[in-house]
């Protein structure tokens, strides 16, 4: 049997940073669990995948986003950002984490049907 894959949808940053941070610590714990998964950030979720800032997302109760961030990142999970999302808040390309690409709804389409879709 084929193992799950999943795919988080971030819409969320700092103007909710307890269900930003439990989107990180879900997909800190996924890899954890060594489970194939990607995040797009969409919405304000876009500001999480600008550099510095998944750093200072913290909540009660839940590890801190300084302390997933590295997890995220050496776990080998894709990074995705919505483009238009992106745009609407002025977050460059240049900005964004390292490996995180800007996406159209036609690169993440095709992701959607190989995934569980989870959003937060």
């Amino acid at each position: 049997m084929e193992e799950k894959k999943f795919l988080l949808i971030i819409t969320h940053a700092q103007d909710n940073p307890e269900r930003a941070n439990l989107a990180l610590a879900f997909a800190a714990a996924m890899i954890a669990e060594e489970k194939d998964i990607a995040l797009v950030f969409m919405f304000d979720g876009v500001y999480l995948a600008r550099k510095g800032v998944m750093e200072a997302i913290a909540a009660p109760h839940v590890t801190p986003g300084k302390d997933l961030l590295p997890v995220i990142m050496e776990g080998g999970a894709k990074l995705m950002a919505c483009t238009p999302c992106a745009m609407q808040r002025s977050v460059m390309e240049d900005e964004l984490l390292e490996g995180c690409k800007l996406i159209s709804a036609a690169t993440v389409i095709p992701e959607m049907a190989q995934r569980e879709v989870i959003t937060f």
